[in-house]
C-alpha cells in the first residue's frame, strides 16, 4: 500500500548542522533526511527524483552546477553531485538513476561544504522539499523547516575565547554567545583577533627592551 494513501507525503526527519562557525572558513553543512515514501529514480528524467534545500542564504560559494555531495549513509551511493545557486541558498540534488531509497532502509544523511561570509552571519531559515518520482507513491513533498542542530558539539566552548561564559570580542560584535548553537548552519560569528598578547624581555630601567606581540 502506497504510504501518502495514510499520510502526507514528508521528510519525517530533516536535521541539518555546521561544522565550523568562523569568518571566510570552509564549512561543511550536515543534512539527515528520513521520508514516509519510497525515493527513487529511472532511467528517464521525468522518473527522476529531486530533493531540494532551500534558504541557505548568505555564502559566498558561487553558482555551480556541480557542488559536491558525499553520502555517508546509506552505504550505496544515491545521490548526485548538486547544482548550487548562491542568492536563494538553493541546492538541488537528484537520486542517481535505477537507485530506490525505501522507508526501511537507513536515513540519508549527506554532507556538502559551502564558505563562509567574512562578516557576522546569524543562520536562517532553511526549507526542505522533493519531487518523489519513479515508484508506485510518486508525489511532491511540500517544503518544510529543517530542525537545526541546536547543540554546541563539536564547540564545547567558545573556540575564539575559551570560556564557556560570557561574551569574546568575536561574539559581542555578533551579538550572539560563541558557546551556544554554533553548529546552526551559516551562523557566523564576527572576524575578531581571538588571542591578543603583549609581553617584554626586560624590566630593567635603560636597557634595550624587545616587545613580543
Amino acid at each position: 500500500m502506497c504510504s501518502s494513501d495514510l499520510q502526507e507525503p514528508r521528510f519525517v526527519v530533516r536535521n541539518i548542522g555546521q561544522s565550523n562557525p568562523y569568518p571566510n572558513a570552509v564549512n561543511e553543512i550536515t543534512v539527515t533526511l528520513v521520508a514516509n515514501i519510497a525515493l527513487a529514480s529511472k532511467e528517464n528524467l521525468s522518473s527522476q527524483t529531486n530533493i531540494t534545500i532551500a534558504g541557505l542564504v548568505g555564502s559566498d560559494t558561487s553558482d555551480t552546477n556541480t557542488l559536491t555531495i558525499s553520502q555517508s549513509s546509506p552505504a550505496t551511493r544515491m545521490l548526485s553531485n548538486g547544482t548550487w545557486v548562491k542568492d536563494t541558498g538553493t541546492l538541488v540534488m537528484s537520486v542517481l538513476d535505477n537507485m530506490t531509497w525505501n522507508v526501511d532502509d537507513e536515513e540519508i544523511i549527506f554532507s556538502f561544504e559551502l564558505l563562509n561570509p567574512g562578516s557576522c552571519h546569524s543562520s536562517p531559515d532553511v526549507s526542505v522539499s522533493a519531487q518523489a518520482a519513479g515508484t508506485d507513491c510518486a508525489s511532491y513533498i511540500a517544503p518544510a523547516s529543517m530542525i537545526k542542530d541546536g547543540t554546541t558539539v563539536p564547540f564545547a566552548k567558545c573556540r575564539a575565547c575559551g570560556t564557556n561564559s560570557g561574551h569574546c570580542d568575536a561574539c559581542r560584535q555578533c551579538d550572539q554567545l560563541c558557546n551556544q548553537q554554533d553548529a546552526h548552519p551559516l551562523k557566523v560569528h564576527a572576524p575578531a583577533f581571538v588571542l591578543k598578547e603583549v609581553g617584554q624581555s626586560t624590566t630593567w630601567p635603560g636597557a634595550d627592551r624587545k616587545s613580543v606581540v
